[in-house]
């Protein structure tokens, strides 16, 4: 007895979500006073942990993805807190509970910074070149 299996192979094409916004901020050279009133919460240098964002259940967020065109590790501040780092050349992202209002990009050597001012709620795409 031969027993004959046919097999049905579908293809499904998978939607890509698009980012809201690309933006392509200037590489501006850092000011040392421009640099102190973006950053509220710096690096952490400690073990300590942090607490969880009051607003984790809230369907009000955003994600900001960080696509570094440059050779330069940076350091990323939403709303004046430190959310992490993105390698050269790599991109990060960053998701956002309660929208943000700005954001301050720095390299790791405090050289190069780019920042912005907005209104999340969705997905943000931002070039650092």
């Amino acid at each position: 007895m031969i027993c004959l299996t046919v097999m049905s192979v579908s293809y499904v094409s998978a939607q890509v979500k698009k980012p809201l916004i690309v933006q392509d901020p200037k590489q501006t050279k850092v000011d040392a006073k421009a640099r102190g009133a973006a950053i509220k919460v710096d690096k952490p240098t400690t073990d300590v942990a942090a607490p969880a964002p009051a607003q984790r259940g809230s369907t009000d967020f955003c994600t900001i993805t960080f696509d570094n065109y440059t050779g330069y590790w940076i350091n990323v501040y939403v709303d004046g807190n430190y959310k992490g780092d993105v390698a050269p050349y790599g991109v990060g992202d960053v998701t956002v509970y309660g929208g943000y209002t700005t954001y301050y990009c720095v390299t790791a050597g405090g050289t190069y910074s780019w920042s912005d001012n907005g209104d999340c709620s969705g997905d943000y795409h931002i070039n650092l070149k």
